[in-house]
């Protein structure tokens, strides 16, 4: 905690000297950004008495506008909201305020909903270039297996030149074969995504239905894109890969449902699951197919590609 005291007292020395240094530039007839802004940063760790204390000193000097920082450095995020919430009461609330270094898609909503007016983080660009990509119904990492075969946009819906264009698992290749293009356009989707999210914050607080979008939006988060991603690459492979033996026809696939992980070996489509033995021992499927009844051999099961 002294520490912490030490530290915020020395900032707002700088803060002080950086003002006065400021306006001395301002003044002069040959400055050359006479329309600079200079922002307070409230520090104080997760003491909320000395982020206080701090808000009411700096608040006096009259700024062009106020951060807050130091809660995207290690910080929970429920530790962030609740400074937040003891916090921003103290600022101005006719000047903008800026969250520094924040952050996800949530992040940013519960942000807004807080009082913050705008913010900066890496997560568009450096997560594109993991190969994770941002959506309306939460975050994709397009390395999956899930999405080899996937033929939809990144988001459907989504205006930016890649979903336009290109679909998942052409996107999913390039990352998956080291192509720079792979990243980038994972990066184009996350500005546009972020960009465009920024702009659905401003029109719900325009229409004074901020709160119904925070909460469908949320939930949209939270419901994430596995069971929608399961029973489409489900679908697709009923649709074009299944065989006939005798007058049954049998889906090829592990009944394990969550179990997409797929090889495609020449002509021939291979599942994967923990169920199925080793190559060498590739003989039979101990999971059970409806009825009771063990799965067919595992060379009866072999499907050739149609395609």
């Amino acid at each position: 905690r002294e520490y912490m005291i030490n530290s915020v007292n020395r900032t707002t020395r700088w803060l002080y000297r950086c003002k006065k240094k400021i306006d001395e530039l301002n003044a002069l007839e040959d400055t050359v950004n006479p329309h600079q802004m200079l922002f307070g940063i409230n520090q104080g760790g997760t003491y909320e008495d000395i982020r206080i204390e701090h808000a009411k000193q700096i608040s006096e000097l009259d700024l062009d506008g106020y951060a807050v920082g130091g809660l995207a450095v290690g910080e929970s995020h429920e530790q962030m909201y609740h400074i937040l919430d003891e916090v921003v009461p103290y600022l101005p609330q006719d000047k903008p305020i800026y969250l520094m270094g924040v952050g996800t898609p949530e992040n940013i909503i519960e942000g807004v909903d807080r009082g913050v007016d705008f913010f900066d983080c890496v997560y568009p660009s450096r997560n594109g270039r993991h190969g994770h990509v941002y959506t309306h119904f939460g975050k994709l990492n397009l390395f999956n297996a899930r999405f080899k075969l996937d033929d939809r946009p990144i988001e459907e819906g989504c205006g930016c030149p890649v979903c336009q264009h290109y679909t998942r698992a052409y996107v999913s290749h390039l990352l998956r074969a080291k192509e720079m293009l792979g990243m980038r356009f994972c990066v184009l989707h996350n500005l546009y995504f972020y960009n465009h999210l920024m702009e659905e914050i401003r029109a719900a607080i325009r229409e004074h239905r901020y709160a119904e979008f925070k909460r469908a939006t949320l939930d949209g988060f939270k419901a994430g894109d596995e069971d929608k991603s399961l029973s489409y690459f489900r679908r697709k492979l009923h649709e074009h890969y299944a065989f006939n033996t005798g007058f049954q026809q049998y889906n090829i696939g592990c009944c394990h449902a969550d179990c997409l992980h797929w090889n495609l070996c020449g002509t021939f489509l291979f599942p994967l699951c923990p169920s199925v033995q080793k190559a060498s021992e590739r003989d039979r499927c101990d999971a059970r197919q409806p009825g009771g009844r063990r799965q067919r051999s595992y060379d009866q099961r072999l499907l050739r590609c149609s395609h």
